[in-house]
């Protein structure tokens, strides 16, 4: 009996290998996105001289620079990620337009951040925008894991490095939402700078507890090694006590003592 038309059109249209049109589309966002920054850092006309609009725009440069930071750095982790992203379904295609809904919203909590500031309210908008851009950016990540759409060198050891690198920007600013309520904006926005120190932090210490949970790493003296268990939304992993864990064969059959997920190898 022939399928009906619903199931042969989810079949043949609504996913199915290849992710090209959905990257390139998402490029041309990203680049308008960050161009539009740029729109109210201008000569105002109660300019006296150049140093009184360096004087006037500093607030504004300042929202610019922060806001193409942030939106360039997300564009370089979603063109990462569709690197290895080699198939689509509709799932990810409607996050990624939500993605980018709030990228292409990103002018206007700029502007409010920028004249403002360090107003309270100002400051809580232009969190809760960033805070939810990342938070969309690890569901396409989580998503794209899930539902099968990642090539095989993508391991799980590489997936969940992937994802807590996405995690100090959405700490960071959402944290920063209850800061302006009780300490005020001024105390808020001096909390973003922590990102400098923070990221690459969690970074390294991320790396390091992955290797070392997979049996690259040997653990330091007096610790025990560890081993990778699945956490993040029933499908991640973190790192567990496993005493005295080596690169050892078990005695049955020579297999490492520390599953990985078959197909991906580490390399040494």
């Amino acid at each position: 009996m022939r399928e009906g038309v619903q199931n042969r059109y989810r079949d043949a249209l609504t996913r199915g290998p290849g992710s090209e049109r959905i990257a390139s589309y998402s490029d041309g966002i990203f680049g308008f996105a960050m161009t539009l920054l740029v729109i109210d850092v201008a000569i105002p006309p109660e300019a006296k001289s150049a140093l009184h609009v360096l004087e006037l725009q500093a607030p504004n440069f300042f929202a610019f620079a922060l806001s193409f930071t942030i939106i360039g750095y997300v564009w370089m982790g979603h063109h990462r990620e569709f690197r290895v992203i080699v198939r689509h379904d509709t799932a990810l295609m409607a996050w990624n337009l939500v993605l980018l809904f709030l990228i292409a919203c990103m002018p206007f909590p700029t502007a409010i951040i920028s004249e403002f500031a360090p107003q309270e309210a100002a400051v809580i908008a232009y969190a809760t925008a960033i805070s939810l851009i990342m938070l969309v950016q690890m569901i396409v990540w989580w998503h794209v894991r899930r539902a099968g759409l990642l090539a095989p060198v993508v391991d799980r050891g590489l997936w969940l490095f992937v994802f807590l690198d996405y995690t100090p920007i959405l700490f960071v600013f959402a944290t920063s939402i209850p800061m302006a309520l009780v300490w005020g904006g001024q105390i808020a926005m001096w909390w973003w700078c922590s990102l400098f120190v923070l990221a690459p932090l969690v970074g390294v210490m991320s790396a390091r507890r992955i290797d070392r949970a997979i049996g690259l790493l040997p653990a330091p003296d007096g610790v025990p090694d560890m081993e990778v268990e699945e956490t993040v939304a029933g499908d991640a992993e973190i790192v567990a006590d496993h005493p005295g864990a080596e690169r050892s064969g078990t005695d049955g059959g020579g297999d490492p003592s520390v599953d990985v997920e078959p197909g991906a190898k580490p390399t040494e």
